[in-house]
């Protein structure tokens, strides 16, 4: 006779099932409450593309859970070979040519398909910060997922797994909660979720496994948080009068030559500069400080006709290899982080080792014929970061002082007076998809939280509003063409644009 010994349920690391966000249990099913809280870039079996019939993907979430797995347990094995079996044990895999383990997490999703509503272009995104972001889509001319769907995420937790692999498991689900999400671009925040209940990661879980998480003062939503998140790294690289030169006065042209000194440093290895980029702006010698946050790097000059040089890209260089690849990741999450009660703008540095030992290869993009290779060490600012205008006094390298500058930004809010966030109430936006329900009015403005108009407000708006448009929403079809100011959430007026 046998006698069948009961598992007991898992204590999570004495965090407890709440704190673990389950909303609820079956046997060894876990389901989780999700929310997409910033509009989700691919994500389909074609690369750039939503798929309308299965938008969220259960093999990405697993391939997600499976790399946040490995950056929280990567120091607790001798080497490479032990860390992949202890992965392979609970994620499932190849071995060797004649093994092959299931995976011990079950990963699934139940989610419906896409209604042509929530489809919307990427280029229909304010042109603020958010396309630092949204560049890649708005490039490729692609739709994007809007924010605000929800899906249920279940996990099973088989029962071949110890109580260590399942917490290991929960961890990991826990990271990708805060730090996660669904689609591309998720490191600079596309596709961000929110998942109910989940115990965000704080500053010093962070801390303890090697990483560093910045978070700026409460906003009003997550798409603010996002919004703020990128708007720092976009103006330290090119911001006007920070990573780029102020534009001639009263100019409504770009800002002008980059502080940085990689373009000065690409027209000495190539002996090339038009006439009016003589004289450098950073004349630092081959140094690329801007490598660490991610490659490759496509430079390109507005001024190649006038003697500037041709594209160029450069490439990573991995520890012990002595040929660039094509990529590496970049350390840094942009995105909106919940920290229980309020959304915030969030910076997620991850170990930096790899790139520390990393070397770059600067090529021509045409040909990939190669101009210089830069050891490790010596691509970066080092002692020069002083005089390298975005760095200095931030640091000696572009991550650190990046972080710095975004921490800058945390006492800037602070100090806002009641004046200039009386201003900041006013909110204009562009082309918003308005739409007629019943007596009431849906503004959905791109990137920020839909706002719903009733009573003499919706009438006034009816009435600002051209015959034509009238029509059309009466007609049940949505209307963009036209600015919207509101002050705070009271509509204020209207703009219409002529066709």
């Amino acid at each position: 006779m046998s006698i069948r010994k009961t598992r007991p349920a898992p204590d999570f690391n004495g965090i407890g099932e709440a704190a673990a966000g389950i909303t609820h249990r079956e046997g060894d099913t876990l389901t989780y409450d999700c929310t997409l809280v910033t509009p989700m870039y691919g994500g389909g079996v074609k690369a750039g593309e939503v798929d309308t019939l299965m938008p969220i993907r259960a093999t990405a979430i697993r391939g997600q859970l499976r790399f946040w797995w490995r950056l929280l347990n990567r120091k607790r094995f001798a080497n490479s070979h032990a860390m992949f079996e202890a992965e392979r044990a609970i994620w499932g895999g190849l071995g060797d040519e004649t093994s092959l383990a299931k995976s011990k997490v079950v990963v699934s999703v139940v989610s419906g398909s896409v209604p042509p509503a929530d489809l919307v272009s990427a280029s229909s995104y304010p042109r603020d910060a958010l396309f630092h972001a949204l560049f890649a889509a708005v490039q490729n001319k692609s739709q994007l997922r809007k924010e605000n769907a929800r899906f249920k995420l279940k996990l099973n937790l088989g029962s071949k797994l110890s109580g260590e692999q399942r917490q290991q498991a929960i961890d990991a689900l826990r990271w990708w909660a805060s730090f996660g999400g669904v689609g591309a671009r998720t490191r600079r925040g596309c596709g961000a979720v929110h998942v109910k209940n989940v115990l965000p990661v704080n500053v010093q879980e962070a801390q303890a496994r090697d990483c560093r998480l910045v978070l700026n003062a409460p906003v009003n939503d997550p798409i603010d948080a996002w919004r703020q998140a990128v708007k720092a790294m976009q103006q330290f690289r090119q911001g006007d009068g920070l990573g780029r030169n102020p534009a001639a006065g009263g100019s409504k042209s770009p800002p002008g030559r980059s502080r940085w000194p990689e373009p000065d440093a690409i027209r000495r290895l190539t002996t090339r500069h038009s006439s009016r980029h003589a004289a450098p702006v950073c004349d630092k010698g081959d140094i690329f400080p801007r490598a660490a946050f991610g490659l490759p790097i496509v430079f390109m000059f507005k001024d190649e006709e006038a003697g500037d040089p041709n594209d160029t890209t450069l490439k990573p260089i991995p520890e012990g290899r002595s040929n660039p690849v094509e990529r590496m990741s970049s350390p840094l999450t942009l995105r909106p982080y919940f920290d229980g009660k309020s959304w915030r703008p969030a910076v997620l540095c991850l170990n930096l080792d790899h790139i520390k030992k990393m070397g770059v290869s600067l090529r021509r993009t045409e040909g990939d014929k190669s101009l210089k290779d830069i050891l490790p060490g010596q691509w970066q600012a080092g002692a020069m970061a002083d005089q390298i205008g975005p760095m200095r006094g931030r640091g000696e390298d572009a991550i650190e002082a990046f972080l710095n500058y975004f921490r800058e930004q945390v006492v800037a809010v602070k100090q806002t007076s009641a004046a200039t966030r009386a201003i900041e109430k006013v909110k204009v936006f562009d082309r918003p998809n308005i739409t007629l329900r019943g007596d009431k009015i849906i503004v959905d403005p791109h990137g920020h939280a839909r706002r719903e108009l009733a009573g003499e407000t919706a009438q006034r708006l009816l009435n600002d509003l051209s015959d034509y448009a009238r029509q059309r929403l009466k007609a049940g079809k949505p209307f963009n063409r036209l600015e919207l100011t509101f002050d705070g959430h009271e509509y204020m007026s209207l703009k219409e644009y002529q066709a």
